[in-house]
């Protein structure tokens, strides 16, 4: 696959995917829609930061995958992070690539390289290279509800969202994220989704014909840390398109597991919690 092509689809994701981040118990009927979605958005405004002052941090695992034209994988990499977080706030170290722990020097590139894409990117998007879900996101779609539903042990409404009719308008990747589709599980206690699954609703052309993407999937999971704040456990998704007469495919597959708090004492300990387990 063209390396210029390859690139595409990941700046694609990156923007449509990264970021990337509803009542109580079962109720005899269809809820309220309308008062979900503002539940939905009073704890998007509130939950960012809501931590209780805990910092913590985990490990995260990303595997990149192209693929042919069958579907066989052409080219497979791999990274290892470390991740400190509080809130939204996240610091996230290379520490191993396609699983080997490299010379110092090789992890500095290779750093140095992920911070100039972060910049790139950031400064096409305008969002510092992020997408948080706020009110401004939540309300970007129409809302319909379908069942209750049980996910890691907590109660949740599952909604059905379609692209509302303005997403074809602005920038690639508001287009991308306005022409997304599927189902959301909303936790029943705190109003935090807990699970996305979403699908391109319609191809979406970039610089007319310069590049095409055709199709783009993903399922996120997301679980509660002590303290409160929600993050991404587990992404899986999948893209393809064509940029000017190559074809292009892939998959990508992020885990983010062994979650534990950090300890404010000097030594920079840390003390291992069991609320979000590994997979």
């Amino acid at each position: 696959m063209n390396r210029r092509a390859s690139s595409l689809v990941w700046v694609l994701w990156v923007w449509a995917i990264l970021g990337t981040g509803l009542v109580r118990g079962a109720d005899s009927g269809s809820p309220d829609v309308n008062q979900l979605i503002e539940r939905m958005v009073a704890r998007a405004q509130e939950g960012l930061s809501d931590t209780n002052g805990l910092q913590h941090t985990w490990r995260r695992v990303t595997v990149i995958e192209d693929l042919d034209s069958r579907g066989k994988v052409e080219k497979r990499r791999t990274k290892e992070h470390v991740v400190v977080g509080r809130g939204s706030v996240q610091e996230a170290t290379l520490v191993k690539v396609n699983d080997q722990a490299l010379p110092e020097r090789e992890l500095d590139r290779e750093r140095k390289r992920e911070g100039e894409n972060q910049s790139k990117y950031a400064q096409r998007g305008g969002r510092r290279g992020q997408l948080e879900l706020d009110e401004k996101m939540i309300r970007r779609f129409q809302y319909q509800w379908l069942s209750n539903d049980w996910v890691d042990g907590r109660w949740t409404h599952v909604l059905a969202f379609t692209p509302l009719p303005e997403a074809d308008s602005g920038k690639i990747a508001d287009r991308v994220i306005g022409n997304l589709g599927g189902r959301i599980w909303v936790d029943a206690e705190v109003y935090e989704v807990a699970r996305i699954d979403a699908q391109l609703t319609k191809k979406i052309s970039v610089g007319g014909f310069l590049a095409e993407l055709n199709r783009l999937g993903f399922l996120i999971e997301r679980r509660p840390l002590p303290g409160g704040a929600w993050v991404n456990t587990r992404l899986d998704s999948f893209a393809a398109g064509r940029k000017l007469f190559d074809r292009f495919s892939g998959r990508m597959e992020v885990v983010q597991e062994g979650f534990a708090v950090m300890s404010e004492a000097a030594s920079g300990a840390t003390t291992t919690v069991s609320t979000v387990g590994e997979r």
